[in-house]
């Protein structure tokens, strides 16, 4: 019966059906890379993350120690870049308890430095208005395909 009914369309009758099923199949993706510097150095850290302005999903990543950046898949289309690296700003305070902390012989700490230092060397401080998509001015238009796109938030 199902047969029946594309037979019936003829030759030609089945493309349009053909045509619009597939539209709707998957929305056109793209990759983006490149560098997120500020006054010319590279931003060692953070996060960025594409916010659509027409209802697409949005797209977070990572920025790594070198200013770089991988966005491996986005759906084309227009977005406001956000940039923030208020996350890595070291506070300057010791937690209560931890003054006199030594770890034990022949072992780390884990991690954990009291002065704060392990994160000095990757907080670039850049302004707040690039951390919201209500009042940064940087945007990208993605298009299908591997494209790069540096970011400069001077």
């Amino acid at each position: 019966m199902r047969l029946s009914f594309w037979k019936g369309l003829g030759k030609w009758g089945a493309f349009p059906v053909l045509v619009v099923l597939a539209a709707g199949c998957g929305a056109s993706t793209g990759s983006v890379s490149g560098k997120v510097t500020t006054k010319g150095a590279p931003v060692t850290g953070g996060n960025l993350t594409f916010v659509s302005t027409e209802n697409k999903p949005s797209a977070s990543v990572t920025i790594n120690p070198d200013g770089t950046y991988t966005i491996p898949k986005i759906q084309a289309g227009t977005y406001k870049i956000c940039v923030d690296t208020e996350s890595l700003k070291p506070t300057g305070t010791v937690p209560k308890g931890a003054i006199g902390y030594k770890p034990p012989p022949g072992s780390s700490a884990g991690g954990y430095d009291p002065s704060g230092s392990t994160k000095s060397g990757t907080y670039v401080h850049i302004p707040e208005k690039y951390s919201k998509p209500e009042s940064t001015d940087l945007t990208y238009t993605v298009k299908s395909g591997v494209q790069e796109h540096d970011i400069k938030v001077d």
